[in-house]
């Protein structure tokens, strides 16, 4: 008698703490949902990217739609009619800018690629596309030279 007592109660047991983690990973899964249709603290992309501290970009999250108004952005016109940037463009985890120039392999083009990248890159992170997976990204010039092609953040720093 006591053995189907013991039974009955670590049958009961295991059932209710089947239902409390079914609970949990529904609740996980709400919270993960709106996550991605929620944005935080947008306004800091306005900054330039050495302005962004680790922490603010930590507080940071876009939502699907909001990542992809930061991408379409991306290409307008500066305050002084200038545009950098003539196309953007994503497929899956595959991100792919052109610069609006046939410059090829100059100076500027180099030196804004990995800065672009980076940009790009933290923003798409901390938005509701990051699944751990770095995204690729591509930036080429009008021409089709390409300038960056990389799956990982690039190391600004080399010994």
């Amino acid at each position: 008698m006591k053995k189907r007592i013991l039974c009955f109660g670590i049958a009961g047991a295991l059932l209710l703490s089947g239902c409390s983690q079914e609970d949990a990973h529904m609740e996980t899964q709400a919270a993960h949902q709106a996550t991605k249709e929620e944005s935080a603290n947008l306004h800091l992309l306005d900054q330039e990217l050495e302005d962004i501290s680790a922490e603010e970009w930590e507080s940071m999250h876009l939502s699907e739609t909001d990542f992809d108004q930061f991408l379409s952005s991306l290409p307008e016109k500066d305050e002084k009619g200038f545009q950098e940037i003539s196309e953007v463009s994503m497929k899956g985890t595959d991100i792919r800018i052109v610069l609006n120039n046939t410059n090829g392999d100059t100076l500027d083009n180099l030196l804004s690629a990995p800065f672009l990248d980076a940009k790009v890159r933290q923003a798409y992170l901390q938005s509701a596309y990051f699944d751990g997976r770095q995204p690729a990204i591509q930036i080429m010039d009008s021409a089709g030279t390409v300038l960056s092609d990389t799956d990982e953040p690039l190391d600004l720093a080399k010994p």
